[in-house]
């Protein structure tokens, strides 16, 4: 695009927005950083969708693969996984349970074992370590900072005395104390103590993510609640309750939009500046409905730059 005398390199989604570009230029407003970061950002996104599973692939099987000792069978394995276009198609960020649930029915249709199937789960899983740790996804610009962590709770939404009854009611009510088992200690099933202890863990890593500089808006997404606002009237005064929500409202005070889940109804208020967001759908009833009648499933949270 070329504006008086001057070549401008910018790449955007429509001619319209080439064209608010230049009439920025030619108004001398291009010193609107707001503006700026909002076009630039939507432009990125455009790069985004060319990012595909299929884009790091390629490239762990150029960079990563040679020079481990099993390489021969991985870059089979790395073939076969370009070759499910329904997988390696997508682009990065539309990559979700779903996504790697469809992947596990069409290696099961490949008449796979449960054992190579988990093999290549583990590749994919692999592969994302990778692409984090050696930043081939981070070159893209985006205004908007997002960070987040299960956020389990400390069991003291009542405070310190209550907090023992809190836990022995989550491990006596909760799926989670039943199914969940721990890797690492033997597998033995998941403690109230252990959650608590996690969440010291994502609290204190949220801490310091929060206390980063960064010039742009800070959405927190976490499956806990923030806050005991995120509670119905219903069960603010339930022990179990505790497992639920934390008191978060310093670290929220730090972000501009923290959204969560767990809950079955939906929430949406203020903690200082920040929005907290909760849009659950809840149980699917067995009339197919969902079981919070106020779920948005066209909802969208917008983050004004």
């Amino acid at each position: 695009m070329k504006v008086g005398d001057t070549f401008i390199n910018e790449t955007f989604f429509s001619i319209e927005e080439a064209r608010a570009y230049r009439d920025l230029l030619r108004a001398g407003k291009s010193t609107d950083k707001d503006q700026e970061k909002v076009l630039r950002a939507k432009a990125e996104k455009r790069r985004a969708t060319r990012l595909t599973i299929d884009s790091l692939l390629k490239r762990y099987s150029e960079e990563v693969t040679p020079s481990k000792k099993g390489h021969k069978e991985e870059a089979y394995a790395i073939g076969r996984l370009r070759r499910i276009k329904t997988f390696s198609g997508l682009p990065v960020y539309l990559v979700d349970g779903d996504a790697i649930e469809r992947l596990k029915r069409e290696l099961k249709g490949c008449k796979l074992s449960d054992t190579t199937i988990r093999k290549y789960l583990m590749l994919v899983s692999h592969l994302f370590r990778i692409a984090i740790t050696r930043r081939w996804c981070t070159d893209l610009q985006n205004p908007v900072k997002t960070v987040g962590a299960t956020m389990w709770t400390d069991f003291k939404l009542f405070g310190d005395t209550d907090r023992q009854s809190a836990m022995r009611a989550a491990e006596a009510s909760m799926v989670d104390y039943k199914r969940i088992r721990l890797a690492k200690e033997r597998y033995r099933k998941l403690r109230a103590a252990d959650t608590a202890k996690f969440h010291y863990e994502h609290k204190s890593w949220l801490h310091r993510k929060l206390a980063e500089p960064y010039d742009g808006k800070t959405v927190v997404v976490t499956h806990m609640a923030p806050s005991i606002k995120s509670l119905s009237d219903l069960y603010s005064d339930d022990p179990l309750s505790a497992a639920y929500a934390s008191r978060l409202e310093d670290l929220a005070e730090k972000a501009d939009i923290w959204i969560h889940g767990h809950m079955h109804e939906s929430f949406d208020y203020l903690i200082g500046k920040c929005r907290v967001v909760c849009n659950p759908c809840g149980y699917i009833t067995r009339s197919g409905e969902t079981e919070n009648s106020n779920f948005n499933s066209n909802m969208i949270v917008e983050v004004k730059p």
